[in-house]
């Protein structure tokens, strides 16, 4: 399978894109400053298979608590910050390999600014994620489809993150259908050089949610894009690790560890 060409972001001891094996992400569901907790479903989720993991940052506790769950792992640690971004900047300084922001809900440019410059500083890329969720009020009246809303809404930021000089970026835009998520991914694929991170959003629990999951992740690999993925699920988050592995390996993409 051709896949497309990216840049190659570093992330840890890890590299995704520019042909580098596609990396299977999971999500600790456990409140990050519980750090014993943390570190035991984290090194459950590595004998699964999983190869990137983040936690949620809500507070200063969490983000303090980055360097000692750390200390104790062995993949790269990515901090999720969804509304203050002073919280990634705690994070950076606490270690973290990897932030992921979503610009729609930082808030003003010159916050987004302070993270991508303190990024920029201490060399740990950002993966802008974005969702259906999050899409700029004007793109609502310039495109009929959530998948093209979603796509351009990100494109419109990296813009202005782009113009920041820093190029230790991934991208995501997921949506809540797989028809949007695919469209969302393609004009991406066809607009940046960054490498990209696949997922379907709220797909929920059981096996249509699997389902939906692997034909929406699927179904954009087998296009030749992709660069590391994470499937979703409202479940132990060991059985996400499990079905993208499986993804993978049913289109010959990898083989299961």
């Amino acid at each position: 399978m051709k896949r497309r060409k990216s840049i190659k972001v570093k992330v840890g001891k890890l590299t995704l894109g520019g042909g580098e094996l596609i990396r299977v992400q999971s999500m600790a569901n456990i409140k990050t400053s519980k750090v014993k907790l943390v570190v035991k479903q984290i090194n459950d989720l590595i004998d699964a298979g999983c190869e990137i993991i983040r936690v949620s940052i809500l507070d200063k506790n969490d983000a303090a608590a980055l360097s000692n769950i750390k200390r104790e792992i062995s993949i790269p640690l990515v901090a999720d910050i969804h509304f203050d971004f002073n919280l990634a900047i705690d994070a950076i300084n606490n270690g973290a390999d990897k932030i992921r922001i979503n610009p729609g809900n930082i808030g003003e440019e010159n916050r987004v600014k302070k993270v991508i410059l303190h990024a920029k500083k201490n060399n740990i890329p950002v993966r802008i994620g974005a969702n259906s969720g999050s899409i700029e009020a004007s793109m609502h009246k310039r495109y009929r489809s959530t998948g093209k809303k979603l796509a351009y809404s990100v494109l419109d930021r990296m813009k202005f993150i782009s113009s920041l000089k820093y190029k230790n970026l991934i991208v995501s835009a997921k949506a809540q259908t797989v028809e949007d998520t695919i469209e969302a991914y393609k004009i991406l694929a066809g607009e940046l050089s960054y490498p990209l991170h696949l997922g379907v959003t709220a797909t929920g629990s059981g096996e249509f949610a699997v389902i939906k999951s692997a034909v929406g992740i699927g179904s954009i690999l087998s296009q030749g894009i992709g660069d590391t993925i994470r499937v979703s699920l409202a479940d132990n988050p060991i059985h996400e690790v499990q079905v993208g592995h499986e993804i993978l390996q049913a289109l010959s993409l990898r083989e299961r560890p």
